[in-house]
């Protein structure tokens, strides 16, 4: 049987088959988690690649989107894919560290933005969602990291 979510390491998934990215990211030592309109769970950012995005920036696009953070750094941490409609999907793990957040841009799926010590028991995909916090935990993210800076003024993300 095949298994649901399967880790890949960095950059051995061919960058055009990254389909999304997922994001765990703290502010002030506490993880950022949202809650989508009309749904009683909670997740750490992420979504899916826009036509013409790098993966690294659609991580920055979708923390902002997701939290409202306005400047963060983020590094990549995993490639990894998992099954979703009975097909394999493939993703970028992301870390990201948040300086600054405000309120959310509008016109996004996002209800509500939670920071918190410990992640809630009902998290939206909870396996996947246990694996891949246990995937950031385990990683070193500062040792041989790429760390990405972004910064947003008037919905306009830029990379310092």
């Amino acid at each position: 049987m095949d298994e649901i979510v399967v880790i890949h390491g960095l950059n051995n998934v061919p960058d055009n088959d990254l389909e999304f990215a997922v994001i765990f990211a703290r502010y002030k030592n506490q993880w950022i988690i949202s809650r989508q309109q009309y749904k009683n769970t909670w997740e750490v950012q992420g979504g899916h690649r826009e036509l013409g995005e790098n993966i690294e920036f659609t991580g920055a696009r979708e923390l902002y989107e997701e939290s409202g953070a306005k400047q963060f750094r983020i590094t990549p941490i995993t490639d990894y894919s998992m099954i979703i409609h009975g097909g394999r999907s493939f993703g970028r793990l992301f870390y990201a560290d948040v300086y600054v957040i405000s309120e959310l841009p509008g016109g996004h799926e996002i209800e509500e933005v939670r920071l918190v010590d410990t992640f809630p028991e009902n998290m939206t995909y909870v396996q996947v969602h246990e694996l891949l916090f246990m995937t950031i935990k385990d990683n070193n993210k500062d040792e041989n990291k790429r760390w990405y800076t972004y910064e947003i003024h008037n919905n306009i993300i830029t990379l310092r």
